[in-house]
């Protein structure tokens, strides 16, 4: 298994590498923000919940459970969000993608082109068949995403989710590896 520390992958404007404790403050700042609550399970409440979390993370790499990413951008080096490979399933070649943007950075592309470099990541370096996703039907901007990386919209499932208190219905999306492949004549 390749060690985190060595792993840079690049798109057109972003740097995407493993988060470290000293993203820690970005993160937190960053999910706190109502809009990013609002749709996303895990936000770390402030600056010790999120380098737990960022430890939580490593961990799940150690054991090939999860490879979380954060995305920066490269002129700048300011992060922007957060994309992550999510129940890595080797029997069957397949993970979940989550992830989230800085709202002062919605609607500029920055998420399509970290989670494109993801799946890429998924089907070359960590050899998978299959990549998922899914998010709340109330979330059109996250289902966009989905579209702008290629993926495929599967099934919509009522009350698939419950986040504080209330139900919520979820569009689940897709990739396969020979969706990515030329047709061969």
């Amino acid at each position: 298994m390749t060690d985190p520390d060595e792993i840079i992958l690049e798109s057109e404007r972003l740097l995407i590498t493993p988060p470290r404790e000293k993203d820690a403050a970005d993160l937190a700042r960053i999910s706190s923000h109502p809009l990013i609550k609002k749709n996303i399970f895990t936000c770390p409440k402030n600056e010790n919940e999120a380098k737990i979390m960022i430890s939580t993370m490593m961990m799940w790499w150690d054991i090939d459970f999860s490879h979380v990413f954060v995305f920066r951008l490269k002129d700048t080096g300011r992060l922007v969000g957060t994309a992550g490979v999510n129940e890595i399933n080797r029997r069957h070649m397949k993970a979940i993608l989550a992830y989230w943007c800085d709202v002062d950075h919605w609607g500029k592309g920055y998420t399509s082109e970290a989670v494109t470099r993801l799946i890429d990541y998924c089907f070359d370096d960590l050899e998978l068949n299959r990549v998922e996703a899914s998010c709340f039907t109330s979330n059109p901007a996250s289902a966009r995403v989905m579209e702008n990386a290629g993926m495929s919209l599967e099934y919509i499932s009522r009350h698939h989710y419950r986040k504080d208190g209330d139900f919520h219905d979820a569009w689940h999306y897709a990739i396969l590896r020979s969706d990515r492949e030329p047709c061969k004549s």
